[in-house]
């Protein structure tokens, strides 16, 4: 009698060529949030994909090992909704800074609709993982997502659960490039008044601190 091999509940890779059906595609074309500095090294336009990568500090990075610039593997994170991308953002410390490297609240519509591969559901099981994958380790779903766009580089992106919040968020993909407008509806410093005033209310919702303003910033 031959023994069953055990599965683990996510492996660190895909085991085998990844399947999808067009219920696991999701379309959208919703508001879309980020924050990104505005000062300091490495500074993005307000809607420019990162082509360098993967980082380990990030969980959907498909860039191929090791990190370095690929620009069509390159990868925006962005939320339908602001309290997700503050969540995100400042996770580590679990404290808003609005001061250092000056960051932006921004914000837009896709100009089109966005084909996105949902991993919140019944996908991951279906590919040899579990619903534990978005949560699971980085480095593991930055393989998954690696392999996802190895498969289809036509996705726009990924829609998910974020880690933090459990509200929907999304990494787009190179292919995501034509759906900005040519401007952001908000484009706003965190530390500006009017954003700044949100920022009290978001944290105090998700239970976040805001760093205090010090004169070496």
């Amino acid at each position: 009698m031959t023994a069953r091999r055990a599965h683990p509940k996510t492996p660190r890779r895909p085991a085998g060529p990844l399947t999808r059906t067009d219920a696991d595609l999701v379309r959208v074309r919703s508001a879309m949030w980020r924050i990104a500095a505005t000062q300091g090294e490495h500074v993005l336009g307000w809607d420019e994909l990162r082509a360098y990568g993967p980082l380990r500090t990030m969980r959907w990075d498909p860039h191929h090992e090791p990190p370095r610039e690929q620009p069509d593997r390159a990868v925006l994170y962005a939320s339908p909704d602001p309290r997700t991308a503050l969540a995100e953002k400042y996770q580590k410390y679990r404290e808003v800074d609005p001061w250092t490297d000056a960051p932006y609240l921004y914000g837009w519509t896709s100009s089109r609709d966005l084909v996105l591969l949902d991993v919140r559901g019944g996908w991951p099981l279906r590919n040899g993982a579990s619903a534990t994958l978005p949560t699971g380790p980085r480095n593991v779903c930055r393989a998954w997502a690696e392999a996802i766009l190895d498969t289809w580089e036509d996705l726009d992106g990924i829609i998910t659960g974020s880690a933090m919040d459990g509200r929907d968020t999304y990494a787009l993909f190179p292919q995501a490039r034509s759906s900005t407008p040519p401007t952001p509806l908000h484009a706003r410093a965190l530390a500006h008044p009017h954003v700044y005033a949100y920022v009290h209310r978001w944290v105090a919702e998700i239970g976040y601190g805001i760093a205090p303003r010090v004169a070496s910033r």
